[in-house]
């Protein structure tokens, strides 16, 4: 028995017949035939490679003889697979997909396929086995060996897509996987965020996944989609999402008023969904639209995903912004008016009584700037185009930022704002501890805060720079008490609480001692490393004092860490939280993860025993304290509940064993002392209603 089909690889037309000796054989539309018996073929113009297969049945794969023949073979064992095939310049969306079997190559298992003239990309599909890439491959027509590449394990993760309606699969669906957790290199990244992993079916199954933190969207025309986050990691046990119900999506229609003028640069209305839990720093662009220009325009967003979205108009000639929150609801059109009036903050710029030139003025809100410049008089005069409340700093050239909070009434055409940079300044040296030097560019972190209508708005933290003898100058401080946190590449940071600045400067030298390096791995109980594993150093009131996530084999490094002890805690979706104190030695620590096993389920009533929904909690292990957003963060990251439910629910799986003090949040009030003995599955908890729950 014969079997005739195209060899994998560039898509290259059919051949009519091939020769046998018995005479010529057509080819059906896909370019194969079923010869019987053992036969040569020959095809004019074309090349011909045999696989002799074990079921006794060979294979002849033919292609054009202007192609050239690639030989790529893998460490470990597969039968089958897919390949992909995609001109170079193209994105994974036009790649071709060919099913491959797996034959016997110098030892290994490996694939033979086609490349017509010109570049490639290629990549390897195998089940329970990680995407295997390769870049800019040249077709030239000659043949082409490429080095053996090794395999790394993978997981696999099924569900049922059915209709919310019916419950009944849909005909046509869709399904996308994304690393949430930027665990993975870009091109693989770009490689799941290009096509879909699975189309149409009665289940949904993929087994390629490499281990991290991942979301799955699934897209049915008609129908709707859903969302679900999971997490796979070694020993890669499967990950079965269940039924997967199809939401139905929601219109918005978004209304624009120009009242007094026209902007003159195009104006863009775009939605984003932000990624609960995720390390990707931006958000997820869904849709953009351009607006027309008009005293009186309108958009209309269809076929949205149900939940909250955030609204963006913005110009960029103009310094037009506004962003608004948006909650989508399944069958229904929201409709958001937004009306832009601009006005212009003018003001003058001085320290005493003159006035300050090339004063870099910046306003800030909802993340967006504009600026302008202090001209010779010391005035400055920026356009905005809402209403609101501002964040305005002043920089001096090579000097300090000094914050101030501008509001900006509705329809207002003008706000006068005058700039009075204060006169304080704190001045120092940073020098090694042990030798006395000069610390060159060591970096000096401060924070302000500004009060305004009763509110108080904490702005970021500005840093400085020491020069190349070490001294450094901060500068347009009010004459209230900073906080200095001092840090150089080598050396531990430092800190130096309620400097004073004042006119003459308040000189503050800073001693750094020299740091270490604290490395470690993680594993799991079967000394596998985990990839991905968020580590915190140093709990430190609402945060770590550095973070880390484990590469693919569980390692991770902090850089200038103290030399003592340190605490460490590490968590991934799937295993209990790992709290432990380590020293800072150059000696690589290793640290355990357990998987999750049945977990806990803290009930939270009151006094007269009626449940308590929308309470969260921050917790205590080993007498340490996590930052109180943390257990949140967990939670959000692996796509389980931040509160409690309207049953007064909330279950964690990520506890560790043994003593647990629990803190009702916001406000941090202590719930009790419980242990988690792997027998008491549910905690019972009354209380006073906390400040937060409802």
């Amino acid at each position: 028995m014969l079997d005739v089909a195209p060899a994998p690889g560039s898509r290259f037309a059919f051949p009519a017949r091939v020769l046998t000796p018995a005479g010529p054989v057509a080819l059906d539309p896909t370019g194969r035939a079923h010869i019987t018996g053992k036969s040569r073929v020959e095809i004019p113009g074309f090349r011909t490679i045999l696989i002799s297969q074990k079921s006794g049945s060979d294979k002849v794969l033919y292609f054009p003889a202007s192609c050239s023949l690639v030989q790529w073979s893998i460490t470990g064992e597969a039968r089958s697979g897919e390949l992909f095939v995609k001109k170079h310049e193209e994105r994974w969306s036009a790649a071709d997909v060919f099913p491959v079997d797996m034959e016997p190559l110098s030892g290994r298992a490996g694939v033979r396929f086609a490349l017509a003239t010109g570049h490639w990309d290629i990549a390897l599909v195998i089940p329970r086995v990680a995407p295997l890439l390769r870049f800019d491959l040249v077709g030239d027509g000659t043949g082409k060996t490429l080095t053996p590449q090794a395999s790394t394990p993978a997981g696999r993760v099924t569900g049922r897509i059915k209709e919310a309606r019916t419950g009944n699969v849909p005909r046509h669906w869709r399904a996308y996987v994304r690393d949430i957790n930027a665990d993975l290199d870009p091109a693989t990244q770009a490689f799941f965020e290009q096509r879909p992993v699975a189309i149409d079916g009665r289940v949904f199954d993929y087994s390629s996944l490499p281990a991290g933190s991942w979301e799955v969207l699934v897209e049915a025309a008609g129908h709707g989609r859903r969302r679900a986050t999971f997490s796979i990691s070694p020993p890669f046990v499967p990950v079965d999402l269940g039924d997967m119900f199809l939401t139905a999506g929601g219109n918005l229609k978004v209304d624009v008023s120009f009242p007094s003028e026209l902007p003159r640069g195009a104006v863009l209305v775009s939605l984003y969904r932000d990624r609960p839990g995720s390390l990707l720093g931006k958000p997820e662009l869904l849709a953009s639209q351009t607006l027309r220009l008009a005293p009186q325009a309108s958009v209309d967003f269809t076929d949205l995903e149900p939940g909250m979205l955030r609204l963006v108009c913005e110009s960029a000639i103009d310094g037009l912004y506004r962003q608004e929150q948006a909650i989508i609801v399944a069958g229904k059109v929201l409709t958001i008016p937004l009306s832009f009036i601009p006005t212009t903050i003018e003001g003058e710029v001085w320290r005493g009584r003159m006035p300050i030139e090339s004063v870099t003025v910046t306003l800030e809100r909802d993340r967006h700037r504009v600026a302008g410049v202090s001209d010779s008089e010391g005035r400055y005069a920026i356009r905005v185009w809402s209403a609101g409340d501002y964040l305005c700093t002043a920089q001096p050239a090579n000097g300090g930022i000094f914050p101030q909070v501008v509001i900006v009434p509705p329809e207002t055409a003008t706000v006068s704002h005058d700039i009075a940079l204060p006169p304080n300044v704190v001045i120092g040296i940073v020098r090694d501890a042990d030798t006395g030097a000069p610390i060159p560019s060591a970096r000096i972190r401060y924070q302000n805060t500004e009060q305004v209508s009763g509110r108080t708005a904490v702005n970021f933290y500005y840093t400085r720079y020491a020069g190349s003898d070490g001294a450094y100058r901060l500068d347009n401080l009010e004459a209230r008490s900073v906080d200095l946190h001092v840090t150089a590449d080598g050396y531990a940071p430092a800190d130096s609480l309620g400097v004073m600045p004042n006119e003459d400067g308040a000189s503050v030298d800073i001693a750094l001692s020299r740091a270490g390096i604290l490395r470690g791995s993680v594993f799991d109980e079967s000394g596998a490393g985990v990839a991905g594993a968020f580590v915190g150093l140093d709990p430190a009131g609402a945060d770590f004092r550095m973070q880390a996530t484990t590469a693919r084999t569980g390692e991770f490094e902090f850089r200038d860490v103290a030399n003592g002890s340190h605490i460490l805690v590490v968590y991934k979706c799937g295993y209990r939280l790992e709290v432990q104190t380590v020293a800072s030695t150059n000696d690589p620590q290793a640290l355990t993860l357990l998987h999750a096993t049945g977990g806990v389920t803290l009930h939270f009533e009151d006094v007269h025993g009626n449940p308590l929904a929308r309470v969260g909690v921050s917790l205590a292990t080993k007498g340490i304290t996590l930052p109180p957003e943390y257990p949140a963060r967990f939670a959000l990251q692996c796509g389980i509940r931040v509160f409690s439910d309207g049953e007064g629910n909330l279950s964690y799986d990520f506890l560790p064993e043994g003593p647990i003090s629990l803190f009702a949040e916001p406000h941090h009030e202590f719930l009790g002392t419980y242990i988690n003995d792997g027998v008491q599955r549910v905690w019972r908890i009354s209380f006073p209603t906390p400040s937060g729950s409802k």
